[in-house]
């Protein structure tokens, strides 16, 4: 397709541009994703995503293998060195002793000898209630040499229950030169049992691991519990009943709970539900890293704005609501295949403040195009073309102007006929006044027949028929040349209404031009002064017509000389059309088949 050689500059396409709309979506995201991080509302919405999504996968209850056994704060000392030796004794596999730094228990030096007696198997946990990340303190029996000769021995293993900004525990961190967490050591214990074989393989323990709860009314998550004092109470051959072949913790549980996503929970609770984490063979899941997790969030933004930039608005509703699912079910596969947490809430922040803010700018760019084609087209044609040509904005604007399209037209020209002389006496007021009244009223007759005015060119004007809105139909071709025609006895009889009855030449006031066929539609000029126009040899034609100066015996005002091609397009040849035959017009090399039409006679009015 032929394209006019004036293009819209850097500066008029970029804003109309959909790479525009983009930017702005992905700078709008930006600052609501940096909002939402300052206000801690994308904490809140990641935290809420992942204590969903941690509940939904938490659903391997621990063996019956695992004991229990529940010792309340204040406990003597010799209870906790009592029931140790006694479960040992009776054939436990693993004896561990959870001390929640909560509990103030008295110092006494029971407890450090049964942790190094050589006879047992007796690691020890730290479970430490902190708050936004800090490492908590030591238990009151651990001290530097019993932390050296346990390290040693290799009974040293712990976990810290950290605390996130909420105040909710989401996280199981290993202690400071701890090799190993408690919670993989009951697990690889348990996967030593008989009853326990078919667990999965362990994975290597993490320093930082994302803690998935079950559900409130699952409360130990299978494991078996029993109080200390029924375990003091029972004789050995029970003991050696409940506790043969176990793993048994010993916690110290003074009933002080801390906040999970199932709800508040006890401390030794929620380290039962480490180690089911631990037991169920998967790596521990941990949160991505800061690179990670800014790429996987700068992903489904720039998702969002490719979705507004590629599609209309209804199509992108249902896109984004695709595309939302997609990233739920993406995460959710990442966590349960790869073992890693991405930001799920701040993901989603991003994808739909990405299609926000996106789709914003391109109302913008609505706005602005329909204000261009308004300031285009309203003055020059009929409402109801006008909201046409922006219905169909998408057929021809292009960098906010409208794009150069071949089409079929009717082009009419027009021009008074002695006004030059006339405006080298009278006084220019009155000459303004005059041009300015007749211009005027022909602009509305163009415009009422359904035309476009092209120029003003002194006392001239070009009108033009089947733009901006291009013509798919024979019918409305035909329909554009009838009313042409239509237009130009209009013209007529309003110049002849008009104009003085001494302005004129030769008793001809006026002259018409119509010609019909294709020529090239668009805008030229540039910055702030845009100017639509349609070029090309119909233009050409139409312009020399109006311009023939030839014999007329019949009492026209205001000849109206018209093709062929442009008749041919007519129903039905107009009552007292003259034949001109093949006429010769200057700068043509072929001669053009024309008629005359009746205009205004001339008579005074």
């Amino acid at each position: 397709m032929p394209r006019l050689t004036d293009r819209p500059s850097l500066r008029e396409w970029l804003p109309d541009s959909q790479w525009f709309a983009a930017g702005g979506g992905v700078l709008f995201a930006m600052v609501m994703l940096a909002l939402a991080n300052v206000t801690r509302v994308a904490s809140s919405l990641d935290h809420a995503a992942w204590d969903r999504i941690a509940t939904a996968l938490a659903d391997t209850p621990l063996p019956a293998e695992l004991l229990v056994v529940q010792a309340p704060a204040r406990s003597a000392d010799w209870k906790l060195a009592a029931v140790a030796l006694r479960l040992d004794s009776a054939g436990a596999r693993v004896v561990a002793l959870a001390a929640d730094l909560s509990v103030a228990v008295p110092p006494a030096g029971a407890i450090p000898d049964v942790v190094m007696a050589p006879h047992t198997l007796l690691p020890y946990v730290i479970t430490g209630r902190t708050t936004s990340g800090t490492t908590g303190g030591r238990p009151w029996f651990l001290t530097d040499s019993l932390e050296r000769q346990l390290s040693l021995a290799g009974k040293y293993v712990g976990s810290v229950l950290v605390r996130d900004a909420d105040g909710v525990v989401r996280h199981a961190a290993m202690p400071e030169a701890c090799p190993r967490t408690f919670a993989r050591q009951i697990a690889a214990t348990l996967r030593t049992l008989p009853a326990c074989r078919s667990l999965p393989t362990a994975f290597s323990d993490a320093p930082d691991m994302l803690l998935r709860f079950s559900r409130s009314d699952t409360g130990w998550y299978g494991a078996t519990t029993i109080p200390i004092d029924s375990v003091l109470a029972m004789d050995l051959a029970t003991v050696r009943r409940a506790a043969s072949g176990h793993a048994v913790i010993v916690g110290i549980d003074d009933g002080s709970t801390v906040p999970t996503a199932v709800g508040a929970m006890a401390s030794l609770a929620v380290l039962v539900h480490e180690v089911a984490d631990a037991a169920d063979g998967r790596a521990p899941i941990v949160e991505a890293g800061i690179l990670q997790a800014i790429g996987w969030v700068c992903a489904w933004l720039m998702v969002g704005v490719t979705v507004v930039a590629l599609l209309a608005l209804q199509w992108t509703l249902v896109v984004t609501a695709v595309c939302a699912v997609l990233l739920v079910a993406g995460t959710v596969w990442i966590v349960d295949v790869h073992s890693t947490w991405l930001p799920l809430g701040q993901s989603m922040l991003a994808l739909l403040a990405g299609v926000l803010g996106a789709q914003l700018v391109s109302l913008w760019q609505a706005r602005r195009q329909r204000l261009l084609t308004s300031l285009l087209f309203s003055r020059f044609v009929t409402p109801a073309l006008a909201e046409q040509a922006w219905e169909r904005r998408h057929v021809y604007l292009q960098g906010g102007r409208p794009a150069p399209l071949q089409l079929p037209v009717t082009v009419l020209f027009v021009d008074l006929r002695g006004f030059t002389r006339f405006s080298e006496s009278a006084e220019p007021a009155r000459v303004m006044q005059l041009i300015t009244d007749v211009t005027a009223a022909c602009a509305a007759d163009i415009a009422a027949c359904g035309g476009l005015v092209d120029d003003f060119a002194g006392d001239g004007i070009k009108a033009d028929f089947g733009v901006p809105v291009p013509r798919t139909e024979p019918a409305q071709v035909r329909a554009d040349a009838a009313a042409a025609v239509r237009c130009a006895g209009l013209l007529a009889a309003t110049i002849a209404r008009l104009l003085p009855p001494d302005i004129g030449t030769a008793g001809v006031q006026a002259r018409v031009g119509i010609h019909s066929g294709m020529a090239l539609a668009g805008t030229v000029g540039g910055g702030t002064r845009l100017k639509y126009t349609v070029v090309g040899d119909v233009v050409n034609v139409a312009a020399r017509l109006q311009a023939l100066d030839l014999p007329d015996a019949s009492a026209n005002r205001c000849p109206i000389i018209v093709s062929s091609e442009a008749l041919a397009l007519l129903d039905a040849v107009p009552d007292g059309a003259e034949d001109l035959g093949l006429l010769q017009l200057s700068g043509r090399t072929h001669p053009v088949h024309a008629w005359r039409l009746r205009g205004a006679a001339r008579t005074t009015s």
